[in-house]
């Protein structure tokens, strides 16, 4: 992501999830946002158990 002053910034993050029968069908929502992109960036995951 591209700074208002041209320096990029990066960040990455892991979230590890144990889900069970009781989620599934369930979705997961991750949200960011960070100075370059106030509005932040959404997406979003459908547990499906097999």
């Amino acid at each position: 992501t591209v700074l208002r002053d041209g320096k990029r910034e990066s960040i990455m993050s892991t979230l590890f999830v144990s889900p069970s029968d009781i989620e599934n069908g369930q979705t997961i929502v991750c949200r960011a946002t960070n100075k370059a992109i106030p509005n932040g960036k959404e997406t979003s995951v459908t547990i499906d158990i097999q």
